[in-house]
């Protein structure tokens, strides 16, 4: 065979391509280092679902209506919403029961008129009057003013019903010195709070007796406690009464008379008159 026909030889032989299996893997089986490999799993991501309202995502409600700390600063479901402002909501889940409180009394610009048809002569006739029942600061008072009567003829007496209109407290004997200091040679003191005394008519008060009552809007400064006002014909302003409530029993006696001040004297007395 001559050098031509080797030649066209060889022209006519196929050529091997190295990069024959690039597009077409499967003509060839050499390994091409750029063949399409075949790709393997992915490995999980742990936080490939972060934001998506997947099952496995625990923080994928953040912020929604069902995440657990959503209302965290919010006033209707935070117990802890209103800590620091002017206004606090109850817990009531699990919370201890509370103690009840009583309502404070607010007094007004009233009074009240009572009437006796006489002086009582015994602790037993003061006790069977309507009055006696003390369930009122205002009948309490009344009844005060009316054994105040007795002092004039029987401080014992006087002494013995205050002993009944104090209640729980008892009539000291400090507390007989100052009635005495307070009345004694002024026994008018006592008719001057009654309606028709004046010092004109040495406080005679008209029959059927009749006094009045008053408080206003300071009268109860605290719970059971009572400031009341009567007038005396002799002086120009009101004198207080202070009392206390037994709660137990409803009943109102009497703290402290600060209604015995002088006032001015009758007539009678009265030597420039």
């Amino acid at each position: 065979m001559g050098l031509f026909d080797k030649w066209k030889k060889k022209e006519e032989e196929p050529k091997k391509d190295p990069y024959a299996s690039v597009n077409n893997p499967q003509k060839v089986n050499v390994t091409n280092p750029y063949a399409k490999k075949e790709e393997t799993p992915a490995k999980a991501d742990p936080y490939a679902n972060i934001g998506k309202s997947t099952s496995n995502d625990p923080y994928a409600n953040i912020g929604k209506s069902n995440d657990p700390y959503a209302n965290i600063g919010k006033t209707n479901n935070d117990p802890y919403a209103n800590i620091g402002k002017g206004t606090t909501q109850q817990n009531t889940v699990n919370a201890a029961p509370t103690a009840q409180t009583t309502t404070k009394q607010t007094g007004t610009n009233k009074s009240v008129v009572f009437t006796f048809n006489k002086i009582p002569t015994s602790l037993a006739e003061l006790k069977s009057l309507p009055e006696a029942s003390l369930d009122t600061p205002f009948k309490t008072v009344a009844l005060t003013m009316l054994a105040l009567l007795t002092f004039e003829k029987n401080d014992e007496l006087f002494f013995e019903m205050l002993d009944f209109l104090n209640g729980p407290g008892d009539v000291l004997p400090c507390n007989k010195s100052f009635y005495r200091d307070r009345m004694r040679g002024k026994e008018y003191k006592a008719r001057s709070f009654f309606k028709g005394s004046t010092p004109n008519n040495d406080y005679t008060p008209t029959y059927p007796l009749k006094i009045e009552v008053f408080e206003n809007p300071y009268s109860y400064p605290e719970d059971n406690y009572a400031i009341l006002l009567v007038e005396s014909s002799g002086a120009d302003s009101q004198r207080q009464v202070k009392l206390r409530r037994k709660p137990s029993t409803n009943q109102w006696f009497i703290m402290e008379l600060q209604c015995l001040a002088d006032i001015r004297i009758p007539v009678s007395q009265d030597p420039w008159a």
